[in-house]
């Protein structure tokens, strides 16, 4: 595998726990049906703006997730990014209920 690919799953997998509460809120708070979600996750490194807000050292290693909601019609009504700190915390799914 190449720098910057992305390891795809096959599209009928199992949506995670927050992918499934994410869909809930929409059906429920906006009418609106999720299709599917789109999510990556990589190593990166915290912008010198954002080490200098939270007084960390840069540059301070990440794990950064982004994911793209998208409506039964292929529409995108959700494009999230979350930067996490790993001294303390990793990522990991939550497992099925």
């Amino acid at each position: 595998m190449g720098k910057g690919q992305r390891v795809r799953e096959a599209d009928t997998r199992e949506p995670s726990q927050s992918q499934r509460k994410a869909s809930i809120f929409y059906q429920t708070e906006l009418g609106v049906s999720i299709g599917r979600c789109e999510e990556t996750i990589k190593a990166a490194l915290l912008p010198p703006n954002l080490c200098y807000m939270f007084s960390m050292p840069s540059p301070t290693p990440v794990i950064e997730i982004r994911r793209i909601a998208y409506t039964v019609n292929d529409e995108p009504v959700e494009y999230h990014r979350q930067l996490c700190i790993t001294d303390k915390y990793h990522y990991a799914p939550m497992p099925e209920a």
